[in-house]
């Protein structure tokens, strides 16, 4: 449906109306004018001209600045230095009982990551194999308490 301006009164009327609403005068075909409406550029539309604008233009100075060959370096991840007590630390907190499983089980891969030679990394090198296991068992009955969540949560909704 368009919008085409009565030739009577000059308002807006549809081009479907076999007389104008306003003044009656009847539709001629011969005398229809069709008005164009301009829909008004958006909010979204202005925001993404602006930022695609702002990327050209930091493209646009980055190569005129970046040498004529282009060089990839990929550095490795940041090694931290512990110290020994630090590792002595961690090593108290991976025996203790107390500790839950998952803290046990990143401090025992911290020690062997930063001090893999060290006594303490080897002497708990043979607590690994029971510690994942509790990490095991317990993301186990996490996951049997949500899917029995679940279940009931569903039971209730009908």
């Amino acid at each position: 449906m368009a919008l085409v301006k009565c030739g009577e009164c000059k308002r807006e009327i549809s081009d479907r109306a076999v007389a104008c609403p306003q003044c009656g005068a009847p539709l001629d075909a011969q005398e229809v004018v069709v008005v164009q409406r301009k829909k008004p550029t958006s909010v979204l539309t202005w925001i993404g001209t602006g930022l695609f604008a702002l990327m050209l233009y930091s493209c646009l100075r980055e190569s005129d600045n970046s040498p004529s060959s282009t060089s990839v370096s990929v550095t490795p991840e940041t090694e931290w230095k512990v110290s020994p007590e630090t590792i002595a630390t961690w090593a108290a907190r991976v025996r203790d009982e107390s500790t839950a499983p998952l803290e046990r089980a990143k401090l025992l891969e911290a020690i062997k990551r930063q001090a893999p030679d060290s006594e303490a990394a080897k002497e708990l090198a043979a607590l690994e194999p029971a510690i994942l296991q509790r990490v095991e068992s317990d993301n186990a009955a996490l996951r049997q308490r949500q899917e029995a969540e679940k279940i009931a949560a569903a039971a209730r909704g009908q």
